[in-house]
């Protein structure tokens, strides 16, 4: 679940007119890969991860693109 903290920060993010990587990734649930197990979790959210956002630099490429705004920090 997204918070005000999170909000305000993507605000001010794009204010300074510098995105990082969580602007994307804010969407992507990962309330399903809850797990006891932390090596399970972990395994949950790299495949969510992977998964959803597989395409996570092209998309960023685009939001460069369309809206002249550098994101740093892709790295998944």
């Amino acid at each position: 679940m997204v918070n005000i903290k999170e909000v305000i920060e993507t605000n001010k993010m794009v204010e300074e007119q510098t995105l990082d990587v969580r602007t994307i990734t804010i969407g992507i649930s990962l309330l399903e890969c809850i797990d006891a197990d932390l090596k399970l979790l972990n395994e949950k959210i790299y495949h969510r991860i992977t998964t959803v956002a597989k395409d996570l630099d092209k998309v960023a490429k685009e939001i460069e693109r369309d809206y002249g705004i550098p994101i740093v920090n892709r790295r998944i």
